[in-house]
């Protein structure tokens, strides 16, 4: 789950930065680039990730993260 976080930030990243080279054509309706960077936002948002996010914590708090001797308090 944390694994799908990290993709989408980078593609969100990829997306914006190449944005920002192609410049004021990218958000020409109809170019190229247009129509990745609206799909491919689309695609990335369709998975819930309030709900992905939710399920990565409680993972990672329901283990002994801190192991016997090493309580946070």
């Amino acid at each position: 789950m944390l694994a799908r976080g990290v993709v989408e930030r980078a593609a969100l990243d990829v997306m914006e930065i190449s944005a920002r080279i192609v410049g004021t054509r990218s958000a020409a309706d109809g170019t190229r680039i247009d129509k990745i960077i609206r799909d491919l936002s689309l695609y990335l948002r369709q998975a819930g990730p309030d709900y992905a996010r939710d399920e990565a914590a409680k993972a990672f708090l329901e283990r002994d993260v801190w192991h016997e001797g090493d309580e946070l308090w």
